[in-house]
């Protein structure tokens, strides 16, 4: 049986590191000469703070897909908006409805914060970008990389 939930980052960071390490393989290609190296206690810092939210999608007790959210007021509007950090559902499992569960269920719980716009990000390599815009989500940008990682990079040449 499939559950979702709020989770605290405490609790589940051992079962998101798997699902982090799986996602950051099939979607952060362009930046792979990056090591994925998060901060676990800048991570609960943030959620003690009430700014990073965690929801889970679990499979008896397996941690199945995963939404977080970074909550805080916009610097232009003072509204409080919602910005994903990551999403991610292990792939025995998309195309079964878990992403629309999990995800409608954080939409109800970043209602209740008072949260008025969340931003999602879909990376060119995941066609995931189709399913939130048939959630009702409007593409609004294009987002930008480049590499400042390399053997002629000040980050090179302090190591």
């Amino acid at each position: 049986m499939i559950t979702y939930q709020e989770e605290s980052l405490e609790d589940m960071w051992d079962d998101l590191m798997v699902n982090a390490r799986l996602h950051w393989e099939e979607t952060e290609g362009y930046r792979h000469d990056q090591p994925l190296n998060p901060d676990k206690a800048r991570f609960l810092q943030y959620e003690k703070l009430g700014l990073y939210h965690s929801y889970s999608a679990r499979d008896d007790g397996e941690l199945i897909g995963n939404v977080t959210m970074y909550v805080s007021p916009s610097m232009h509007t003072q509204l409080l908006i919602a910005t994903e950090d990551t999403m991610f559902i292990k792939k025995e499992y998309r195309g079964k409805r878990v992403y629309y569960k999990l995800f409608t269920m954080v939409e109800e719980e970043m209602k209740k914060l008072g949260v008025s716009e969340i931003m999602l990000t879909s990376k060119v390599s995941n066609p995931a970008g189709r399913l939130i815009e048939r959630m009702g989500y409007n593409l609004v940008a294009n987002e930008y990389s480049k590499s400042f990682i390399g053997a002629d990079s000040a980050i090179a040449k302090a190591s």
